[in-house]
C-alpha cells in the first residue's frame, strides 16, 4: 500500500512539475514575441519566477499578472519589482495578484486611475486613500476632486502603491 501511496505522489509532482514547465514555456514565448526577442522574453520570465512573490502564488497567477503590467506599459526590467510590490498588498489584503494587476493595468492604459479604479482597490481593504494622500499632498474633498477630474495617473498610483509597500507602510513586510 505504502508504494502505491509513492507512486501515486510520484505521478503527481510529475504532473505539477510538467504544468509549470508548460506555462514556463508559453510565458517565454509570449513576453518574447511581446519585447520581440525570445532571450528577452526568457529572461522576463526568469525575473518574475524569481521574485519573492513566487513561492506564494501559483507560477500561472505570476507570469498572468506579469503579463498584465507589461500591457499596462510596465516596463521589462520593472516587472519583478511592481509584481512583488502588487504580491505584498495582495497577502496582506486576502486580494488575488491578477484582481491587482489588471486594476493597474485598466487604470495605466486609460491613462488616470478614476473613481472606479481607486474603488475597486479600496474595496478590496487596501488603504489606497491614504497612500494617495501621501503621494498627491491632499486629502478629503480635494483629492476626491482629483480622483473624479482624472488626475491620478501612474505616476500618483505608483507613488501611493510605493508609500504603502516600503518603509513602515502597511504592506511593506507582508512578503
Amino acid at each position: 500500500m505504502g508504494a502505491t501511496a509513492l507512486g501515486g505522489l510520484g505521478i503527481a509532482a510529475a504532473m505539477m512539475g510538467s504544468k509549470l514547465a508548460m506555462a514556463t514555456e508559453k510565458n517565454q514565448a509570449v513576453f518574447g514575441t511581446m519585447v520581440h526577442s525570445m532571450e528577452q522574453g526568457k529572461a522576463i520570465v526568469a525575473s518574475i519566477q524569481g521574485t519573492k512573490a513566487a513561492g506564494l502564488f501559483d507560477n500561472q497567477e505570476l507570469l498572468d499578472s506579469g503579463r498584465l503590467l507589461f500591457k499596462g506599459g510596465v516596463a521589462a526590467v520593472d516587472l519583478a519589482g511592481k509584481t512583488d510590490q502588487l504580491a505584498k498588498i495582495a497577502i496582506g489584503t486576502s486580494s488575488e495578484l491578477g484582481d491587482l494587476a489588471r486594476i493597474y493595468q485598466q487604470g495605466a492604459n486609460s491613462g488616470s486611475f478614476g473613481q472606479d479604479k481607486v474603488n475597486q482597490l479600496a474595496e478590496r481593504g487596501i488603504a489606497i486613500y491614504e497612500g494617495l494622500t501621501h503621494a498627491t499632498g491632499k486629502s478629503g474633498g480635494e483629492l476626491k476632486k482629483m480622483i473624479s477630474d482624472g488626475k491620478i495617473g501612474v505616476a500618483e498610483m505608483d507613488s501611493a502603491l510605493a508609500y504603502l509597500t516600503t518603509g513602515t507602510g502597511y504592506y511593506a513586510n507582508a512578503l
